[in-house]
């Protein structure tokens, strides 16, 4: 018996090796601003490492780059332009591309009036393939979700269950093709 503990504590341990969490450090991100209701606000990006990092922001659709020191075990803010914002639904080259030196967890803040949102970035290595928005559809505004590609010629199926801004088919499987920084609304 102890023999058979022994051996299925070995090859737990073994496999442990072998799997990984996926967390939100990382040092490459691409994200989108999706528009706060009524567009306008304050958009700044919070960044935060263990150890030091250089990281720097670059938006090409708006030829906009910085790069700023983040000290150990600190949060920085990094102010965004306000045209970075997608305010309508179909592609625009607004995405947000964000590198360290060493592993940083970003998040994102828009920020008005009466209306705040946020979100946490995930670094490319920690994306997959499939994604589900899970929504309602208020009475001022409709659902959206904002894609961003992360490498060129990325294709992206978009199977709606519900109307949605871009007036895809509910229930067809649309194909849309996308570049490295290119965003995609519906």
């Amino acid at each position: 018996m102890k023999a058979i503990k022994l051996l299925l504590v070995s090859v737990a341990v073994f496999f442990s090796q072998f799997v990984s969490a996926q967390d939100s450090y990382g040092q490459d991100f691409w994200i989108g601003v999706p528009g706060n209701y009524g567009g306008g606000g304050t958009i700044q990006l919070y960044v935060t490492a263990q150890s030091a990092s250089s990281v720097t922001v670059s938006i090409p659709g708006l030829v906009f780059t910085t790069t700023v020191p983040v000290a150990a075990n600190t949060l920085t803010t990094i102010a965004l332009p306000t045209g970075v914002q997608i305010n309508s639904g179909g592609l625009s080259a607004l995405g947000v591309h964000i590198t360290a030196t060493t592993d940083v967890t970003a998040y994102l803040m828009n920020q008005q009036a009466y209306t705040t949102d946020a979100h946490l970035a995930l670094p490319v290595d920690a994306l997959g393939m499939d994604y589900y928005l899970m929504t309602y559809t208020p009475a001022f505004a409709p659902s959206s979700i904002t894609i961003v590609a992360t490498q060129n010629l990325t294709t992206v199926n978009i199977n709606p269950t519900v109307a949605n801004s871009q007036s895809l088919t509910v229930g067809v499987s649309t194909a849309v093709v996308l570049n490295q920084g290119d965003v995609y609304t519906v």
